[in-house]
């Protein structure tokens, strides 16, 4: 999971050109004619027949997934309402008015670009999530879908389109070549070949690495702590992490103003050495270190930690519980639920579990508020051990060792890609249909 790396967050509420809910789609074009129809399905795609194997490589966002064939190419299904999936829709009327076909695809379509090496998708309840970046081999990073608050690195110039959907690819500019990318939907970073880390987007919760306010929507320099480079990036909703070449993690962010709680540049976390593999949700963070544990810190409130605590927050790095004498192998940090398979080829989840995301059924996981489980759960039905997996806001995938991809928990914008769609929980693994 080394590029497949997520993070999340909720609309920006404080910057000028976010404020506002996005600009309604034309129903008809300028001189009243029903819009086109959308295009038909892909014809390699979609009908239910083989679409070739899939590289241990993943991306789950707020309501859509993104995968890639071993050819490189990636595949995207789910919400579509701002371009997410990366299929251009739109034509443009001669007065400059455009419709574009923002409907859900409830199966696997290719995304428009040729092929990826690393995905990151917004993830959140909100059209802030509408946006999916890719790393290419060579270095390059491009996104597509929402640009409300310059996640997607047009430069200044586009924040005269940010309410129109962006579902062609652009290569962010100003960039040097990256090895991994991240966003929340809101912001976005990368961090290049040597080592540092490069964000843009909205800024309200500093993750800019600075306190300058408002939207960003060109590349800046995160300053990392002395004498460190940077592997890889996670993206929580209001905050950020890097893992340093040192194995060491350092995060910043959940600061409005620099005297308010959290941090505007990165600092590192404290008692924590020898990290593998990070992620980052809502007020939480969990790292995979090389003896196999998984650490989480943070907000506890839907038992995302993994463990009992005896307040809501802590912000200790401590093991979560997993099965003793078991190593985990691989991570995902979604919104508020978490997973890891482990060695033994079994995945084991926690956290929020409303639609059924840990693989447990809501009905299993009482608690007040929402249901969730504070302790890792089993997830039962998965027929091979998982090469790769992410979570979303309320969606658990796996690539499974036999190159099929696994999905479960909501499906309301078909994003479990099944050929429909409905609000019921999922919480038995379904595998994805081509």
């Amino acid at each position: 999971m080394a590029f497949t790396l997520l993070a999340w967050t909720c609309a920006a509420a404080c910057d000028d050109d976010s404020a506002t809910p996005p600009t309604p789609i034309p129903d008809a074009g300028p001189d009243g004619e029903p819009p086109p129809p959308p295009p038909p399905p892909p014809p390699d795609g979609g009908d239910g027949g083989d679409a070739g194997p899939f590289r241990p490589l993943l991306a789950v966002g707020g309501a859509h997934v993104c995968a890639v064939l071993e050819s490189g190419e990636p595949r995207c299904w789910g919400s579509n309402g701002s371009g997410e999936l990366g299929n251009p829709q739109v034509v443009t009327y001669p007065d400059g008015t455009f419709f574009f076909d923002g409907s859900d695809v409830s199966f696997p379509r290719p995304a428009s670009i040729p092929s990826a090496a690393g995905l990151a998708l917004g993830i959140a309840d909100s059209y802030a999530a509408q946006s999916t970046c890719a790393l290419a081999a060579n270095g390059d990073v491009t996104c597509w879908g929402n640009d409300r608050t310059g996640a997607l690195g047009r430069g200044p110039d586009s924040a005269k389109l940010s309410d129109r959907p962006h579902p062609e690819a652009a290569i962010v500019a100003g960039l040097p070549p990256s090895v991994a990318v991240a966003t929340n939907g809101a912001t976005s970073c990368a961090v290049s070949n040597a080592g540092a880390v490069h964000c843009w987007g909205s800024n309200e919760y500093c993750l800019l690495g600075n306190d300058a306010p408002g939207i960003v929507r060109s590349p800046v320099a995160v300053p990392l702590p002395a004498g460190r480079t940077a592997t890889v990036v996670t993206l929580g909703s209001e905050h950020a992490c890097t893992l340093l070449d040192d194995g060491t993690v350092a995060c910043w962010g959940n600061a409005t103003r620099p005297k308010e709680a959290g941090a505007v540049t990165p600092r590192v976390v404290a008692a924590l050495t020898d990290v593998v593999e990070i992620g980052a949700g809502w007020q939480t963070t969990c790292a995979r270190t090389r003896a196999g544990e998984v650490r989480c810190w943070g907000n506890n409130v839907y038992g995302q930690l993994g463990r009992p605590t005896p307040e809501v927050v802590d912000e200790v790095p401590a093991p979560a519980a997993l099965p003793s004498g078991d190593r985990a192998t691989a991570l995902g940090v979604g919104y508020a639920h978490a997973c890891a398979s482990l060695e033994s080829g079994s995945l084991h989840c926690w956290g929020s579990n409303q639609y059924g995301e840990i693989g447990t059924s809501p009905a299993d996981t009482p608690s007040p508020g929402i249901p969730a489980s504070v302790l890792p759960r089993r997830v039962e039905g998965l027929p091979h051990a998982p090469a790769s997996i992410s979570a979303g806001l309320e969606i658990t995938c796996a690539v499974l060792t036999d190159h099929g991809v696994w999905c479960w928990g909501k499906n309301g914008n078909g994003a479990l890609g099944q050929m429909s769609v409905d609000e019921e929980p999922h919480p038995a693994p379904l595998r994805v249909t081509f």
